[in-house]
């Protein structure tokens, strides 16, 4: 009864109480399931310039983590790790995100949300 479509193993994880699962793609970006509601969403990756992908998971975890405390929204979240991932890439070191010009994490987080789309 195994399976190789990620929908049905979000769903299955689901099953187990699981309320938001996410699956990380690498350069394609992240999936989206949310139990409660069987929303599925598909979410692309920010076209960024990648210069060392080293630290784009760990990004990715904190951008989410910090995106749900302010949002508590999944959808939200995810766009935030997304975003904290496409800064880390583009730079030599995970610090590299830190110095980045004010208010460009929130340009690309609103560029992106027009791109995510539900499934």
């Amino acid at each position: 009864g195994r399976t190789t479509d990620l929908w049905e193993m979000a769903e299955a994880l689901a099953a187990y109480g699981c309320e938001i699962i996410v699956i990380k793609r690498g350069e394609r970006g992240q999936l989206l399931y949310v139990g409660s509601s069987r929303t599925r969403w598909d979410v692309p990756p920010y076209p960024a310039r990648v210069k060392n992908p080293l630290g784009a998971g760990d990004a990715f975890c904190g951008g989410f983590l910090a995106g749900y405390r302010r949002t508590f929204a999944p959808l939200q979240a995810v766009l935030h790790g997304n975003i904290s991932s496409s800064l880390v890439v583009e730079g030599d070191t995970a610090a590299y995100a830190l110095d980045a010009l004010p208010g460009l994490a929130e340009a690309r987080l609103q560029s992106l949300q027009q791109s995510a789309r539900k499934v």
